[in-house]
């Protein structure tokens, strides 16, 4: 009865906060203009999921007169928690997806790991409904039918719970990878160092759900399965929690939508990664054309163009130093020829070639 009351409160009080960690959700989306996605989606129906599993749990607390009954209820609330859990992860690792789907390699391992997450837990789910044929004989002993051996029942739970912790660490531990490959600024970090806490408590509860498997083959069968249940409540909304973290972030600091941590990241990873002629600031501008100094071979001679806004508006050898983009330099080369040029005599009224002008000829007509 103490553990049915356990489960009551864990089922009332935890499915009310991933509730309401959705409502912040949906809220700030609608206040930022955002479109809703497939992160979005999932995350909505690991929260309708987890409900129902929460409902049956919660019928259960209320039949633990009736162990039959309580333990018809548990059965039928595992398939439900379960895809919950996994649905929860699946859209944390959507929304890595989405923001670093142009980075090959995490968009290799986060499909991996999504198809892992809903392969296997639905193979889960599914093998706790078939068992036992017919499906009554589950939680009435009485019934004709047969069901697998408990040892084969406990191996089906080992692997599911090896599964859950293994997808735990890795959720622990890619926000920490993603902040190290993206160089995220220490002021937008806090939102993954949260989101890895929280995966680290439900991998812990996870182990110890594995421990409580162990029990399930001794007389009191039913007491350490209402414990896992209790434990597989916690696991199941407290991933609906980590995976409202990181898109409600904003509420709780003075940063923008996580996603434009993100962009930031991207867009000086590319920098980075490709090689620049622009200078990063003026100063350092000014310092690289400084620098270049008029080189000149023989007769010719190459003019260095200024900086963008020395010239206010006004061209040089035919260009407008206006529509030159920032930071490039124009070089202009001039070819100067050098010729002899011919030694020319001039008259006494200036006339070249020594020859007599016009005027001079027309004075002897005259004489």
């Amino acid at each position: 009865m103490s553990q049915g009351s356990t489960l009551l409160a864990v089922s009332v009080t935890s499915t009310i906060i991933a509730l309401a960690t959705c409502g912040l959700r949906c809220w700030v989306k609608m206040r930022d203009g955002r479109a809703i996605v497939w992160d979005d989606y999932f995350i909505g129906l690991a929260m309708l999921l987890g409900m129902v599993g929460s409902f049956f749990t919660i019928v259960e607390c209320l039949n633990q007169d009736y162990t039959q009954t309580a333990t018809q209820f548990n059965y039928l609330a595992q398939p439900w928690l379960s895809m919950g859990s996994t649905l929860s992860k699946v859209s944390i690792c959507l929304f890595f997806l989405r923001h670093v789907s142009k980075i090959k390699a995490w968009r290799a391992v986060l499909g991996i790991q999504i198809l892992l997450l809903l392969v296997v837990n639905l193979v889960y789910s599914l093998a706790i409904l078939l068992q036992c044929r017919p499906l009554e004989k589950l939680w009435n002993s009485s019934a004709n039918g047969e069901c697998w051996s408990i040892s084969v029942q406990q191996n089906i739970g080992y692997v599911q719970g090896g599964f859950d912790v293994f997808s735990e660490f890795f959720i622990t531990l890619f926000p920490i990878m993603i902040i190290q490959d993206l160089g995220i600024r220490r002021n937008l970090r806090y939102p993954f160092y949260v989101l890895s806490s929280t995966g680290i408590v439900i991998g812990v509860l996870a182990v110890a759900r594995i421990y409580n498997i162990s029990l399930t083959s001794s007389s009191s069968r039913y007491v350490y399965q209402l414990s896992c249940t209790i434990l597989k409540v916690l696991e199941q909304n407290l991933g609906i929690l980590a995976a409202n973290i990181l898109p409600t972030a904003s509420l709780f600091s003075n940063v923008g939508p996580i996603s434009e941590a993100f962009n930031q990241a991207e867009i000086g990873r590319t920098n980075s990664d490709t090689i620049s002629i622009l200078p990063r600031s003026k100063s350092t501008a000014s310092r690289s054309i400084r620098s270049l100094k008029r080189q000149s071979t023989g007769s010719s001679f190459v003019v260095e163009g200024p900086e963008r806004g020395s010239f206010d508006g006004q061209s040089i050898v035919g260009y407008d130093t206006e529509s030159w983009p920032l930071g490039i330099i124009k070089t202009v080369s001039v070819q100067v020829t050098e010729e002899q040029a011919v030694e020319l005599k001039r008259g006494t009224d200036g006339s070249m070639d020594g020859r007599p002008s016009g005027d001079q000829k027309w004075d002897s007509y005259y004489r």
